[in-house]
């Protein structure tokens, strides 16, 4: 059998499996224009599966879970795309830090646009990280308690992640 493989588009809203008797929702918030990353956030709200609820009103719910991901389960079909909603206007986005060899550490958005880091921000920013798309199902799973919860949910949690703002580029 094979896979049938669908482009993933900034604003897609998608269904992603909680457990039996449940799903999330998670919703392509920026896409990267180094190629095809993209900054999905999963929703705190956990629906019936059974139950269909509009695009436009999973993206009002409160972003619980973040991560820079190729989308994997969006392409290979395995979560389905409900609907597209823009991506509200300057929603907050990540800072992090990258180290560049020789050159050290650096501040970076999600585009990869950054600048020298201080002393100070190493200690501050969080490590830049990727995952599957399947780690946002998982913590998920794990906040609704249908898992056990491990540090690494603690990662990717939205709050966290863009909580430095402040920090300039």
């Amino acid at each position: 059998m094979s896979v049938k493989f669908i482009k993933a588009h900034l604003g897609d809203v998608v269904k992603m499996p909680i457990s039996e008797s449940l799903v999330g929702y998670g919703h392509l918030l920026a896409k990267s224009v180094h190629g095809q990353l993209f900054f999905v956030g999963a929703f705190e709200t956990a629906y019936p599966a059974d139950v269909h609820p509009d695009p436009r009103q999973v993206v009002q719910d409160r972003i619980l879970f973040a991560v820079g991901s190729i989308c994997d389960m969006v392409i290979s079909q395995q979560w389905p795309v409900i609907g597209s909603v823009p991506p509200a206007k300057g929603i907050a986005m990540p800072r992090y830090r990258v180290f560049h060899g020789e050159k050290g550490w650096y501040v970076e958005d999600f585009n990869g646009k950054g600048r020298r880091a201080t002393e100070a921000e190493v200690r501050r920013l969080p490590m830049s990280i990727s995952a599957g798309l399947q780690s946002l199902s998982q913590a998920l799973q794990a906040y609704h308690g249908v898992r056990e919860w491990t540090d690494f949910y603690h990662e990717i949690e939205y709050d966290r992640i863009v909580a430095l703002q402040d920090i300039k580029i």
